[in-house]
């Protein structure tokens, strides 16, 4: 409770109050009632003021206290009982900090590693095995190689925002505090809060991630990126939305899942992927073992053209690359390939296939034909 608000009730208790003090009371305890926590919490206003009225009336036994004085004592308990609970509501409310990907943010930086809405930043790639990095909000331990863990500090009213973004040949598994897991690809980032609080579990998500959410239907899991969200309770999906793009689509591997975007909702089923583009969010299937590829580090085509596999070689081993006199749709490819090998063995494997030949001139691919 407020200084000010304790010091009024004592001179009022002693008789001491001045008017304006006595306004400050009636103030507050107007302002109290007209919150909708309040009413929520405890009822009508006119129920609640009846309970109060009730309670004074069992305590004062004296039938010779002047009528003004017990209408004084009612302010008194009322404001005293009102400015408690919505002290309380106020605390839960600002501990509850709404989860938004801010224009701001440290995550706009184009350095890869974590960061965070307090200014902290660390360099994830030269983590060894059992190291951690912790402040009082959080502590971030690479148990393994290319997993990560978040363990929040319950201890700790403030909530900050953690971002993890991926570089180029890099991806990682990150742990969240609910035993949530994902799996964040090349050049992607993934935004959460340092802990989850009160109905829902809210993340922000740019990139490629395959999600595996920890079941918790009173705590909503929310995927939020620039162009669609999925809401789920409990199940695992992979949720791809590139800026660079237009589209953007989620493809649920188990459980339920909602997808909303452009102020369109649809419902998924397993095996079902949604597909959204600014006409709208069309269901389309997907082939599970293609579209899990990357959480195995693999990379897997099946008949594709050859500028869609440079599209997505040059992002993972960021490169550029370039076609030299060649129709893309000549040449399809359906090839797997272990993301670990170089781009060398990888531009070997691809001429081994096909009348291509490839050479690479700095940081750039160029891809012919041997004819």
């Amino acid at each position: 409770m407020e200084h000010s608000i304790l010091k009024s009730i004592i001179n009022i208790l002693s008789r001491k109050a001045k008017k304006e003090e006595l306004s400050e009371i009636d103030s507050k305890l107007l302002e109290t009632f007209q919150k909708d926590e309040w009413q929520l919490k405890h009822g009508a206003q006119e129920d609640v003021k009846n309970r109060i009225q009730e309670a004074v009336d069992a305590e004062i036994k004296d039938k010779t206290i002047r009528p003004s004085f017990k209408n004084t004592v009612l302010k008194i308990a009322a404001v005293t009982i009102a400015a408690f609970f919505v002290g309380y509501l106020l605390m839960k409310q600002e501990n509850k900090k709404t989860f938004t990907l801010s224009e701001n943010h440290p995550s706009k930086v184009e350095t890869p590693g974590l960061t965070t809405s307090d200014g902290a930043y660390k360099d994830l790639h030269t983590m060894k095995i059992g190291e951690s990095f912790s402040n009082n909000k959080f502590t971030l331990v690479k148990s393994k190689a290319g997993v990560l863990r978040i363990e929040s500090n319950d201890n700790s009213n403030e909530i900050i925002q953690i971002n993890i973004k991926t570089a180029a040949n890099e991806n990682y598994i990150i742990e969240l505090d609910d035993k949530s897991r994902v799996t964040l690809d090349v050049n992607s980032e993934l935004s959460f809060p340092s802990r989850f609080v009160e109905n829902s579990r809210i993340v922000a998500t740019e990139g490629r991630a395959y999600f595996e959410v920890q079941t918790n239907p009173a705590k909503p899991f929310i995927v939020k990126s620039s162009k669609i969200e999925a809401i789920v309770t409990g199940t695992s999906f992979v949720f791809c939305s590139k800026k660079e793009e237009k589209t953007a689509s989620i493809s649920l591997v188990e459980g339920s899942l909602e997808i909303k975007g452009n102020n369109n909702s649809k419902k998924l089923k397993p095996g079902q992927k949604g597909h959204f583009s600014q006409s709208g969010i069309q269901i389309l299937s997907f082939d599970e073992y293609e579209t899990l590829a990357f959480t195995r580090n693999e990379f897997i085509f099946n008949d594709q053209p050859i500028n869609e596999i440079m599209s997505v070689l040059s992002d993972w081993y960021n490169m550029e690359y370039s076609l030299t006199n060649i129709n893309p749709e000549a040449f399809h490819f359906t090839l797997k390939i272990d993301r670990n090998k170089s781009i060398k063995e990888v531009l070997e494997i691809i001429e081994m296939t096909g009348d291509l030949q490839a050479s690479i001139i700095g940081n750039k691919i160029i891809i012919g034909s041997k004819r």
